[in-house]
Protein backbone atom coordinates (compact mmCIF):
# COMPACT_ATOMS: atom_id res chain seq x y z
CA UNK A 1 0.00 0.00 0.00
CA UNK A 2 1.03 3.61 -0.85
CA UNK A 3 1.83 5.78 1.64
CA UNK A 4 0.97 9.72 0.64
CA UNK A 5 4.73 10.16 0.63
CA UNK A 6 5.29 7.29 -1.39
CA UNK A 7 2.16 8.78 -3.92
CA UNK A 8 3.99 12.40 -3.63
CA UNK A 9 7.54 10.51 -4.50
CA UNK A 10 6.03 8.69 -7.24
CA UNK A 11 3.90 11.36 -8.96
CA UNK A 12 7.09 13.89 -8.25
CA UNK A 13 8.91 11.14 -10.65
CA UNK A 14 6.59 10.59 -13.39
CA UNK A 15 6.72 14.29 -14.07
CA UNK A 16 9.70 14.15 -14.16
CA UNK A 17 10.62 11.55 -16.98
CA UNK A 18 7.19 13.18 -18.69
CA UNK A 19 8.91 16.27 -19.15
CA UNK A 20 12.17 15.00 -19.68
CA UNK A 21 10.66 13.06 -22.88
CA UNK A 22 9.06 16.10 -24.25
CA UNK A 23 11.96 18.90 -23.69
CA UNK A 24 14.96 16.87 -23.45
CA UNK A 25 17.12 18.37 -26.87
CA UNK A 26 18.39 14.50 -27.61
CA UNK A 27 17.93 11.96 -30.05
CA UNK A 28 16.91 8.50 -29.83
CA UNK A 29 17.76 5.91 -26.85
CA UNK A 30 18.96 9.05 -25.06
CA UNK A 31 15.82 11.06 -25.29
CA UNK A 32 14.61 7.59 -23.29
CA UNK A 33 17.17 7.31 -20.78
CA UNK A 34 17.96 10.70 -19.38
CA UNK A 35 14.09 11.42 -18.08
CA UNK A 36 14.59 7.56 -16.42
CA UNK A 37 17.94 8.78 -14.72
CA UNK A 38 17.43 12.03 -13.63
CA UNK A 39 16.28 10.86 -10.31
CA UNK A 40 20.06 10.06 -9.40
CA UNK A 41 21.07 13.79 -9.26
CA UNK A 42 20.04 13.97 -6.03
CA UNK A 43 21.78 10.79 -4.80
CA UNK A 44 24.82 12.25 -6.45
CA UNK A 45 24.80 15.58 -4.60
CA UNK A 46 24.36 13.44 -1.54
CA UNK A 47 27.40 11.34 -2.09
CA UNK A 48 29.58 14.33 -3.16
CA UNK A 49 28.64 16.51 0.41
CA UNK A 50 29.20 13.54 2.28
CA UNK A 51 32.48 12.57 0.90
CA UNK A 52 33.51 16.44 1.51
CA UNK A 53 31.98 16.19 4.50
CA UNK A 54 34.52 12.81 5.51
CA UNK A 55 37.27 14.49 3.81
CA UNK A 56 37.09 17.78 5.47
CA UNK A 57 37.03 15.84 8.77
CA UNK A 58 40.36 14.21 8.50
CA UNK A 59 41.68 17.23 7.53
CA UNK A 60 40.72 20.08 10.18
CA UNK A 61 39.30 17.88 12.46
CA UNK A 62 39.85 20.72 15.43
CA UNK A 63 37.60 23.12 13.49
CA UNK A 64 35.21 20.65 13.04
CA UNK A 65 34.07 19.43 16.63
CA UNK A 66 31.20 21.69 16.46
CA UNK A 67 29.98 20.31 13.62
CA UNK A 68 30.29 16.81 14.42
CA UNK A 69 28.81 17.53 17.76
CA UNK A 70 26.25 19.11 15.52
CA UNK A 71 25.77 16.32 13.45
CA UNK A 72 25.42 13.51 16.37
CA UNK A 73 23.22 16.01 18.18
CA UNK A 74 20.68 16.09 14.98
CA UNK A 75 20.84 12.17 14.67
CA UNK A 76 20.07 11.42 17.92
CA UNK A 77 17.17 13.65 17.81
CA UNK A 78 16.26 12.12 14.40
CA UNK A 79 16.36 8.65 15.81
Amino acid sequence: MLTDVTTALLVLYVAGVIVGLVAVDARGSMRIVLPLLWPLGPAAFVIVIAGLTLVAIVLWPLRLLPILAAIGALAYWLA
